[in-house]
C-alpha cells in the first residue's frame, strides 16, 4: 500500500509495547534463550502444530531432495552469512548432512524439533517480532532505522555498523533473508525490493521482473488482450487435435513416481568423520560384542532402513540379497546354516516398511552352527538392498571401504565352542 509512516508506527508499537510493570512484553531471541529453533519467545502470531511431523515433511533431509547443495561448507555461509559463523541465525537455524543422493547440503533445522512428542513449543510463526524491527529498519527515519538495528544486531550476535542511506536497503535485504529463510516470506521481500536475481537462482534462468512477481497483470492492455485471443485458438486447436488423436491411438498412460528409492541410514554421530569398513553404514551393533555360541545361538544386528520419498498408506517390501565381500580372513557366511536367508519367512515379515512409516529398523539373525562345535571362527556376512515392486535402489556404490555406501552392508561375527 505505500505507507510506510503507518507501517513504522505501528511497528514501533509492537516493539515498544510494556507490561504492566514496565518490562518489555515482547523481546528478541537471543543466544541462550532461543525458546526452540524457531525463536518461539519472539512469535507474535502463530498456528499451534501438535500434528505436524517434521520426520514425515519436505524438511526432512532423508526424505527430499531440498536443501543448499555445495561440497564446500565455505560457500553457504559467505553466500548467506558474509562469512559470519558466530550469527546466531547460522547457529540455530541451520545444519550440515548429507542428503539422499549422499550429496553435502545445509538444511533448515527450524521445524526439526516439531514432531508428536516432543516437549519444544511446536507453534509455526505467522508474524515475529523480528519482522517489526525490520520493518523500522526499512522505511523508518535512518536515526529510527539504526537505533533498531543495534538492538537487532546485539540479539543476533551481529557486530553493529550503522548503516547510511546509501546501503541501507542492501543491508536490510540480506537481514530478510537470513531471517526468515524456510517461514514463507522471502518471495515477497524480493518482490517488494523488485530484486531481480534472487539468492541461489539458477544461473540460466531470467532475470525476476513482472512476469515472474505477479501471475496477473494488472490492467489488460490492448496488446494483452490480442495475445490471450491468440492463446485461446490454439489452446481450442489443441484440444480438437487431442480430440481427434484420442479416437484413432490408443491412451497414453500418465507418468508418476510410483516406487520410492531406500537406502541404508548411517548413524549420525559418525557423520563428518573418518568411516572405515568396519563401522561405514550399520547403526545398532557393537562388532566387538556380537558373537554365537552353544549357549547363546541366535544373536541379532539392526540396521535401519530408510524411504526417500513419502510415507505410503500400505505395507511396502524391501528386497535385501547377500553377495561375496570378505575381509580379515573371515569366512563367508552360508544363508540357513550361520544366519536366517533373507527369503525365509521370519525375515520376509521383517523387510517391510510399514504403512504410514519411512524407515524400519531390519534385523540381520546370526545363527550358532553345531557342525563346528569346539572352535573358533569368523565369519563376514555383506548384503545388499535390490529393487523390489515397491522401492528402487538409488545407488550401487558397494566399495565400503573407499566410500562408505547406502546400499550395500555388511557384518562380522564370530562363533566359539
Amino acid at each position: 500500500m505505500g505507507d510506510k509512516e503507518g507501517a513504522v508506527r505501528y511497528a514501533a508499537m509492537v516493539k515498544d509495547a510494556k507490561n504492566e510493570d514496565g518490562t518489555p512484553k515482547f523481546t528478541l531471541a537471543v543466544e541462550g534463550n532461543i525458546g526452540n529453533n524457531l525463536f518461539y519467545p519472539e512469535h507474535l502470531c502463530g498456528v499451534n502444530q501438535d500434528k505436524f511431523d517434521y520426520q514425515q515433511s519436505g524438511f526432512n533431509p532423508g526424505i527430499t531432495m531440498l536443501g543448499y547443495y555445495n561440497s564446500n561448507y565455505n560457500s553457504f555461509v559467505n553466500d548467506l552469512f558474509d562469512g559470519n559463523t558466530n550469527d546466531l541465525r547460522y547457529k540455530s537455524h541451520w545444519s550440515w548432512t548429507r542428503n539422499q543422493m549422499r550429496q553435502n547440503v545445509r538444511v533448515t533445522k527450524k521445524y526439526n524439533e516439531m514432531y508428536p512428542g516432543s516437549t519444544a513449543k511446536r507453534n509455526m510463526p505467522v508474524v515475529r517480532l523480528a519482522e517489526m524491527y525490520l520493518i523500522i529498519m526499512e522505511a523508518g527515519s535512518l536515526s529510527e532505522a539504526n537505533v533498531a538495528y543495534e538492538e537487532y544486531s546485539a540479539a543476533r550476535n551481529l557486530t553493529y555498523t550503522p548503516m547510511s542511506e546509501s546501503d541501507r536497503q542492501e543491508r536490510v535485504l540480506w537481514e530478510y533473508i537470513r531471517e526468515f529463510a524456510a517461514e514463507g516470506q522471502n518471495f515477497f521481500t524480493y518482490k517488494r525490493f523488485a530484486v531481480k536475481r534472487m539468492l541461489w537462482q539458477n544461473s540460466e534462468a531470467e532475470d525476476c521482473g513482472e512476469e515472474q512477481y505477479c501471475h496477473y497483470p494488472r490492467v489488460n492492455t490492448r496488446k494483452d488482450n490480442k495475445k490471450q485471443m491468440v492463446m485461446k485458438k490454439l489452446l481450442i486447436a489443441l484440444v480438437i487435435g487431442l480430440i481427434g488423436y484420442a479416437c484413432s491411438e490408443e491412451k497414453v498412460g500418465v507418468y508418476s513416481l510410483e516406487r520410492d528409492y531406500i537406502y541404508f541410514q548411517y548413524e549420525s554421530s559418525r557423520l563428518g568423520t573418518t568411516m572405515n569398513v568396519a563401522d561405514s553404514v550399520y547403526l545398532y551393533y557393537n562388532s566387538s560384542s556380537v558373537s554365537v555360541n552353544s549357549s547363546r545361538q541366535r544373536d541379532t544386528f539392526f540396521f535401519r532402513v530408510k524411504v526417500a520419498g513419502m510415507a505410503r498408506s500400505v505395507d511396502r517390501k524391501i528386497n535385501i540379497e547377500p553377495y561375496s565381500f570378505l575381509t580379515n580372513g573371515r569366512e563367508e557366511a552360508i544363508a540357513g546354516v550361520n544366519y536366517v536367508a533373507f527369503d525365509d519367512p521370519e525375515m520376509e515379515k521383517c523387510c517391510v516398511v510399514p504403512a504410514d512409516s519411512v524407515s524400519v529398523n531390519i534385523p540381520i539373525i546370526v545363527t550358532y552352527n553345531p557342525a563346528i562345535a569346539g572352535s573358533y571362527k569368523g565369519f563376514m556376512l555383506a548384503f545388499k538392498l535390490v529393487d523390489s515392486d515397491d522401492f528402487e535402489i538409488m545407488a550401487t556404490n558397494p566399495n565400503l571401504s573407499a566410500n562408505p555406501a547406502r546400499t550395500h552392508a555388511f557384518v562380522q561375527f564370530t562363533q566359539s565352542n
